[in-house]
């Protein structure tokens, strides 16, 4: 079985975490943008607020520093997907389940987002598992 070095592991989620600077984090009713999208928060950048998106990793874990809350919903839906997406909204790096409870790759208080309602997103972290 192939194992994955810290050194390497905190490298490749650097990489990963450095093409969100200024990117999307948006809630869709489906994977991939096939739904309709719901709500879409931003990511903080050095340009914007002076800190990356994500603080650097010396292992394969990265937190977002600053993210934007979406201040009126831009539909009603179930959020069942998250895409991360570039600064320019459309290019997508990673697509992530959403739910209320079990292990979704995030958890929200309430999938049942309505036109209007602020969407915050208070914590992301991003696991790029090292080891054996």
């Amino acid at each position: 079985m192939a194992t994955l070095e810290t050194a390497y592991a905190a490298v490749m989620i650097n990489s990963l975490v450095s093409l969100l600077d200024a990117g999307k984090l948006q809630f869709w009713t489906a994977v991939g943008g096939t739904g309709t999208k719901l709500a879409e928060c931003t990511f903080g950048s050095v340009g914007t607020t002076g800190s990356p998106a994500f603080t650097v990793a010396t292992t394969g874990v990265a937190t977002a520093t600053t993210i934007t809350d979406e201040d009126a919903a831009l539909d009603t839906g179930t959020a069942a997907y998250c895409m991360l997406t570039l600064s320019n909204g459309t290019t997508n790096v990673l697509d992530l389940t959403v739910a209320s409870s079990g292990s979704p790759d995030i958890t929200i208080s309430n999938t049942s987002i309505a036109t209007s309602d602020i969407v915050s997103v208070t914590s992301l972290i991003l696991t790029l598992p090292e080891g054996p």
